[in-house]
C-alpha cells in the first residue's frame, strides 16, 4: 500500500462502518480540493507541465502502477526532495502528489500509450565533446562494473550498463555471434596521445580479428554479401569486406534510440578518415541517457 494511502487507512482501517464513508469523502477533498479557474498556477505548476520524461519513459517501458508513476512525476518536479517520502505532516506535498496522481497519471493511463519518438538527429558527437560529458570517469577503473555483453564479462560505464546490454541483445536478435568483445581500457587512442573512449567505460569493440581496425582508409564501408558470418569473416581476411557485420545488424544497432529520438551508438565503421569496424561507443550524455532508451 502506497504511503499516502495508508494514511487514510489508518484513519478508517478495513472494516470501518459505512457512517465513516463520507468522514473519508470530506478528508479526501480538503486533502485534494477542487481547483478553481486559475488556481493551479500554484507550486507544481499548470496541468500542461504533463507527466516529465521518468513517467513517460515508464509508461512506455510497461508500467501501469499509478503510484510509482505518481512518484516519478512528483520527484521531477521537487527535485530538491531527493526522491524521499512524504511526511505525514507535510499536507501540502501530500495534496500536491494525489493532485498530480488523479489530474495528470491517471488521464494519462486512460490514454492510448505513447510510441517512440521519432528520430530527431543522426548526430555523430565529437570524441572531444562526449569525453567532457563524461570526464569524471576518465581512467577510473574502480567505478566501472562487470557486465557480460555478447561472449565475455567485460568492465563499462556503470550509467551505460543498460545501453550497452541492448546493443548486446540487439546483436544477436539481428543473429550475430561474438567470440570476443572488450570494453575499459585506459589507454591512447590508436592513432594519437589523447584518451580512448574505451578510457571512459564508453566503448566496446568487438571481434577484432573479423572486424578489423583500418587507418587512411576512406569512402563507404564494404559489406560482405556472404551468407553466414564465418563465410563474411573469410571475406575480410582476403581484403574483399572491411566488416564482418552485415548492413542490416548495424542498422539494428543504429537504431537504438533515446526516448528524445537520439541515437545512442556511433560506430566506427561509418567514420570517414579511417574505419574501425569492430568498434561502437556511446554517443549521448549522461543527462540524455539517463532519460530512457526507447523501446525496441
Amino acid at each position: 500500500m502506497h504511503v499516502l494511502d495508508r494514511i487514510r487507512f489508518e484513519i478508517a482501517p478495513a472494516g470501518a462502518a459505512p457512517d465513516h464513508e463520507e468522514f473519508l469523502t470530506v478528508l479526501s477533498d480538503l486533502w485534494q480540493p477542487s481547483p478553481e479557474p486559475g488556481e493551479l498556477a500554484g507550486p507544481w505548476g499548470p496541468p500542461g507541465a504533463g507527466l516529465g520524461t521518468r513517467a513517460t519513459q515508464a509508461i512506455r517501458s510497461g508500467e501501469r502502477n499509478e503510484n510509482r508513476l505518481s512518484d516519478l512525476a512528483f520527484h521531477e518536479r521537487r527535485p530538491e526532495l531527493s526522491g524521499r517520502r512524504i511526511r505525514p505532516d507535510e499536507r501540502g506535498l501530500i495534496t500536491e502528489w494525489l493532485w498530480i496522481r488523479d489530474t495528470v497519471v491517471r488521464p494519462a493511463l486512460r490514454a492510448p500509450a505513447p510510441g517512440p519518438a521519432s528520430p530527431v538527429s543522426d548526430q555523430r558527437r565529437s570524441d572531444t565533446w562526449l569525453k567532457t560529458q563524461w570526464r569524471d570517469y576518465e581512467c577510473k577503473e574502480r567505478l566501472m562494473v562487470s557486465i557480460l555483453v555478447l561472449s565475455n564479462a567485460v568492465h563499462v560505464n556503470p550509467e551505460c550498463m543498460g545501453a550497452f546490454t541492448r546493443l548486446a541483445t540487439t546483436l544477436t536478435g539481428a543473429g550475430y555471434r561474438a567470440s570476443e568483445t572488450g570494453a575499459y581500457n585506459c589507454r591512447a587512442v590508436k592513432d594519437g596521445t589523447a584518451k580512448s573512449l574505451h578510457s571512459y567505460g564508453l566503448a566496446l569493440d568487438v571481434d577484432p580479428a573479423c572486424n578489423p581496425w583500418l587507418p587512411g582508409k576512406t569512402g563507404l564501408i564494404r559489406f560482405s554479401t556472404a551468407k553466414t558470418q564465418p563465410e563474411r569473416c573469410r571475406e575480410v581476411e582476403a581484403g574483399r569486406a572491411d566488416t564482418t557485420f552485415t548492413s542490416a545488424q548495424i542498422a539494428a544497432v543504429e537504431s537504438i534510440r533515446t526516448v528524445d529520438g537520439l541515437r545512442v551508438f556511433q560506430w566506427g565503421g561509418r567514420w570517414n578518415s579511417l574505419k574501425d569496424s569492430m568498434h561502437f561507443q556511446i554517443d549521448v550524455s549522461p543527462a540524455e541517457l539517463d532519460r530512457g532508451i526507447a523501446a525496441p
